[in-house]
């Protein structure tokens, strides 16, 4: 997702006019206004996402972000996410420990994904009295441990009497902050960014 700030000539014009600044000074003021703006949504969106989603790691969530700054020879910053599907170990996991040849391991390993909901247990067939499609935490070769469960319809390269194993997705960080992003910082941002104008002009005129 992207997120951009910017700002109309008649704004620039409005601005050089109230506090009788030269085109440079105005542009210096709102190249630091909106990159204030900028970096402190894409903050709130950070801590959106992390009160809305039970994210195992925040900095997750910041890794995903990226601000582009404004300049001022072009007055526009935006805020980017980029990033895949995330692997539900990412989230909240009960246990998160892995059990080789699941010795010692749990009836169910239980996730949640949204903060305030209790975990639920991971299993294909989740309904059944006995379900053998259990979901488990694994380690790969290259060591990435990940939860995951069997897949009745596909089978193991290496061992085609087992049924293949595949990871467990939920939504990506760009997307939970998307939701986070429309649903609460969206009609925040034209009000943050004036707020930002005003600051940067006081600084400017003292």
């Amino acid at each position: 997702m992207k997120t951009h700030f910017f700002v109309e000539m008649d704004s620039l014009k409005e601005i050089e006019s109230a506090i009788g600044m030269a085109r440079d000074k105005s542009r210096q003021v709102l190249k630091a206004a909106i990159n204030n703006a900028a970096k402190q949504t894409e903050a709130g969106m950070v801590e959106g996402t992390n009160e809305k989603y039970h994210f195992k790691w925040k900095g997750a969530i910041r890794k995903a972000n990226k601000v582009i700054k404004a300049k001022t020879s072009a007055l526009a910053a935006t805020v980017e996410a980029k990033g895949g599907t995330s692997n539900l170990l990412g989230f909240h996991v009960l246990p998160r420990k892995y059990y080789p040849g699941r010795r010692g391991a749990p009836r169910y390993v239980r996730a949640n994904v949204l903060r305030g909901k209790a975990p639920q247990k991971m299993a294909l067939y989740s309904h059944s009295a006995k379900d053998q499609y259990k979901a488990f935490v694994v380690r790969f070769k290259s060591g990435h441990l990940a939860l995951a469960e069997r897949d009745p319809k596909k089978k193991m390269q290496s061992n085609p009497r087992k049924e293949a194993i595949k990871a467990l997705y939920s939504l990506s960080v760009p997307k939970a902050e998307e939701v986070v992003y429309i649903n609460k910082v969206e009609e925040n941002v034209y009000d943050l960014l004036q707020e930002n104008i005003q600051e940067q002009i006081r600084r400017f005129v003292k």
